[in-house]
């Protein structure tokens, strides 16, 4: 930062010292010079010095994880998810996702469905904005599978991180005669 200022001071020094026609001294030049630099470095610490601000549609409690796609987002709160489909201007919450409160690890959306990943009740899904939930846990088995650290989304396949027995994945997309469907594959999870 400090080199690129030195740059533009120099450089607009050269330039208004070289210009033809007007009688200015190096002191006036590199004064004039100086001010712009001076504004200029005032206008970018203003762009780049913003602060945190809180989102206040949402509440003030625990937010453990975020997923944005355009103008969607969505914030995983004590077992129910936020979701704004304006980019953060109005929010809606969802039913609650468990029977006991949980810590929402991960938020991932396939194939119309938006997947939840916990760290005590394994992975649920919505295909209704949250007004149904349906559990995703078959296959999920050994110590801590259903202690879900992450979800990614690669293709038509949803990737569960474990606490203690690795890594899951399950098919997201059916397909039918070489074309991909909108049907979710149940039961289709693999250890990696």
């Amino acid at each position: 930062m400090i080199h690129t200022l030195f740059l533009v001071l120099t450089y607009g020094l050269v330039l208004l010292i070289k210009r033809k026609g007007q009688n200015m001294t190096f002191t006036t030049a590199y004064l004039r010079i100086l001010g712009i630099a001076a504004i200029c470095l005032l206008a970018f610490l203003r762009v780049n010095a913003q602060q945190w601000q809180r989102v206040e549609n949402l509440p003030a409690s625990e937010i453990s994880a975020l997923f944005s796609s355009g103008d969607t987002l969505i914030a995983a709160g004590i077992n129910r998810i936020y979701f704004s489909y304006d980019s953060g201007d109005t929010w809606s919450d969802s039913e609650p996702i468990f029977s006991a409160p949980g810590f929402i690890t991960g938020l991932q959306y396939a194939n119309g469905r938006l997947y939840v990943g916990d760290l005590d009740n394994g992975v649920y899904s919505t295909p209704d904005g949250g007004q149904t939930w349906q559990s995703e846990n078959s296959g999920l088995s050994g110590p801590g599978a259903q202690d879900i650290i992450s979800l990614v989304v690669r293709g038509d396949q949803l990737y569960a991180g474990t606490s203690g027995s690795g890594v899951f994945v399950k098919i997201c997309l059916a397909t039918m005669h070489g074309q991909a469907t909108t049907q979710v594959c149940p039961g289709s999870i693999f250890l990696v």
